[in-house]
């Protein structure tokens, strides 16, 4: 994906958030996704799950469309989707899901 194409992500410091949150939790290092985000979640504060969240949250609600933020997925995680029986997208929303749900769950 080029510059162009993420213009119409309003905030070029979240997409740099989200691009290490994504590179830096979903390598080709992790193993499983499932796991690899059950690590974050264990090792992480609230303050820095709500960044996660958030970054996560103007990305899905941006202006660019569905290829764009699928392209931007494939091309940002070590994931083949196919084998998780998900798109790209949806996986990104159940990530949300479970960020949220721990969030709840530890207030």
């Amino acid at each position: 994906m080029n510059e162009k194409d993420l213009e119409d992500f309003d905030d070029e410091e979240e997409i740099d958030l989200l691009e290490m949150f994504l590179r830096g939790t979903f390598h080709q290092d992790m193993g499983d996704p499932d796991d690899a985000l059950e690590e974050l979640i264990c090792s992480s504060d609230v303050p820095e799950l709500e960044e996660h969240a958030a970054c996560i949250r103007e990305f899905l609600e941006s202006e660019l469309d569905e290829a764009q933020k699928e392209k931007y997925l494939t091309d940002n995680v070590y994931i083949y989707f196919p084998a998780l029986n998900t798109t790209p997208l949806e996986w990104l929303k159940s990530v949300l899901a479970t960020i949220e749900s721990y969030k709840q769950s530890i207030k």
